[in-house]
């Protein structure tokens, strides 16, 4: 609600240089307090049509291929043995985080994925216990904790 307050009044943070220039000065213009000095939706509309133009020509991620990759590395490790039948869990296809969109799914990969991180974790502890890292690596974990 304060955020909304200090906009209507003109009082906001810039927008984050992470963001493109173009982004930036889009919101900016929708976020005027003077309506007469505010960007109309037009503006907006023909900026968004003009990302999603630039977006058709970038390069894209095949999420498809990352996840083969995952799966490589997960297979490495014996997943299937190590973390999917201690849990009674099905391994996952290079399909799964990458193609789904309803709330159930949303859900459940989500589930599935803090399950297998946490996994993961327990593996990288595992190993700083057993010695299996260099030394220049478990000196820098022995520092956080």
């Amino acid at each position: 609600m304060k955020r909304i307050n200090n906009i209507t009044k003109g009082e906001y943070k810039p927008v984050s240089h992470r963001f493109s220039e173009e982004l930036r000065t889009t919101i900016h213009g929708m976020i005027v307090v003077d309506p007469q000095k505010r960007c109309d939706t037009n503006i907006v509309i023909e900026s968004c049509q003009n990302w999603k133009e630039k977006q058709k020509h970038s390069l894209k991620i095949d999420c498809l291929i990352v996840m083969e990759d995952v799966l490589e590395k997960l297979n490495l490790l014996e997943y299937r043995k190590n973390f999917c039948l201690p849990r009674k869990l099905q391994p996952i296809s290079k399909t799964y985080f990458a193609i789904g969109e309803s709330a159930v799914d949303k859900q459940e990969k989500f589930k599935y994925f803090i399950q297998l991180s946490y996994w993961l974790i327990g593996l990288i502890q595992v190993c700083i216990s057993d010695s299996v890292l260099p030394n220049s690596i478990k000196g820098s974990s022995k520092t956080r904790k």
